[in-house]
């Protein structure tokens, strides 16, 4: 099975919110944010808006839907998918690691992978990559920066960048 098509197959098995019986994949919880992002710019003073392009440009929306979808990059790992055992069981049928004493924090996983990420898959530069890494691994409400983590196989990384570039091809 060539890796696409692995990926493509186990992209939507990682949970980002689940309730007792069901479950919404990471994934689609991502792209959900990044929309409301752009919506909620959408509805700013003129003011407000004047000053974001002014800051950012044409490509504000987008930008700024990009970033905020990447928020929980960091649920793609073992020590965030292992806290539903049910949920986990189909990713390590796929053969996904689970080490014992993997991060649980995915604003420290997205705070250490991410920015290799953007770098990689997205030609951000590198300080800025660092940057945008750490808001993102802030979202709820505390600096999350970690320079190493227990994050199982480089599968995990792989479908992390799986999922980003299918976000934004």
């Amino acid at each position: 099975m060539s890796k696409s098509i692995f990926i493509d197959e186990v992209i939507f098995r990682f949970w980002g919110k689940a309730s007792v019986d069901k479950y919404h994949p990471a994934l689609c919880h991502m792209i959900d944010v990044g929309i409301m992002a752009n919506e909620l710019l959408e509805v700013q003073t003129p003011r407000i808006k004047k000053r974001l392009y002014s800051l950012f440009g044409d490509s504000t929306g987008s930008g700024l839907s990009f970033i905020t979808a990447l928020h929980d990059i960091g649920k793609i790992s073992p020590g965030f998918q292992i806290k539903r055992q049910d949920l986990a069981q189909p990713l390590k049928a796929h053969n996904f690691d689970f080490p014992r004493f993997a991060e649980t924090n995915h604003g420290k996983i997205a705070s250490y992978c991410l920015p290799s990420i953007l770098q990689e898959e997205m030609n951000c530069p590198e300080d800025l990559a660092s940057i945008i890494s750490l808001i993102l691994a802030a979202h709820h409400g505390v600096f999350a920066y970690c320079d190493t983590v227990i994050d199982g196989t480089p599968r995990w990384n792989e479908s992390r960048k799986a999922i980003t570039s299918r976000m934004f091809p």
